[in-house]
């Protein structure tokens, strides 16, 4: 009870998440998740593109407002010979 009076509230502010992103229940989920999308991209021979695949996957799911922001564009510097 300690833990939660005094210290969960900090807890919560410093990583930006409640407390149920720590339990085991949503540890199951993920991996139930990751399961799913492993058979998916299961014909990617290389496991780190295979498990690159895997995560961006994932992170589109579980944020899926990461869609809607699309990166500044760059500008070119254009070499004079």
């Amino acid at each position: 009870m300690h833990i939660l009076e005094h210290h969960m509230l900090d807890w919560i502010r410093s990583h930006q998440a409640g407390c149920g992103l720590m339990g085991e229940q949503g540890a199951e989920s993920i991996h139930s998740q990751f399961n799913s999308l492993a058979a998916t991209y299961k014909t990617i021979p290389d496991p780190i593109d295979r498990l690159r695949c895997i995560m961006k996957e994932h992170y589109l799911k579980v944020s899926p407002q990461i869609q809607r922001v699309t990166p500044p564009k760059q500008k070119r510097l254009i070499k004079l010979t």
